[in-house]
């Protein structure tokens, strides 16, 4: 599995040709037809990825190239294996304004499978909420940029489930 923003894209025959690339170094990945049929539409230049499939080393460009058997957004990913959405909140002066606004935020994006935490910093008290299951949201960009505005991009993040510890 890797993961990268797509700064190339060809053709070769039947096959699509990506140019994956995380800031670090840059990776081919080729899809052939059936891939290719599928999972073409999420092929955008610009776009973050996410690609499964069999790596092996290639001689010939003395580099690494991936078959890729499946490709997703990075945002499917994201919103598919979030599992807790935590908000950081340390202006108390704006009380209740701030939990109607959060709540107007929060609401159409319901009934999903990530929690949310609000991390309150006051200067009398400090508390970690949970929503509780009511509250679970589909963390979508759409959510995480209005969250962004409301509470500035710094402030939220996203947990995901850590390996599991084998005994």
């Amino acid at each position: 599995t890797a993961a990268g923003l797509i700064v190339e894209v060809r053709r070769r025959g039947g096959r699509l040709i990506l140019t994956l690339d995380d800031g670090s170094a840059r990776l081919e990945a080729s899809m052939f037809e059936d891939a290719a049929r599928e999972y073409g539409h999420l092929v955008v230049v610009d776009e973050v990825v996410v690609v499964e499939g069999s790596l092996r080393f290639d001689e010939f460009i003395d580099g690494w190239r991936l078959a890729a058997k499946s490709l997703r957004s990075a945002d499917e990913c994201i919103e598919a294996q979030a599992r807790r959405l935590l908000i950081r909140w340390d202006e108390p002066q704006r009380g209740r304004e701030f939990v109607q606004a959060l709540k107007d935020t929060l609401a159409p994006y319901r009934e999903g499978p990530c929690d949310v935490c609000v991390d309150y910093q006051g200067t009398a008290a400090r508390a970690m909420v949970s929503l509780g299951g009511q509250w679970r949201v589909r963390p979508s960009r759409e959510l995480r940029e209005r969250l962004g505005h409301l509470v500035g991009e710094e402030r939220v993040r996203l947990l995901y489930p850590g390996p599991v510890a084998s005994a």
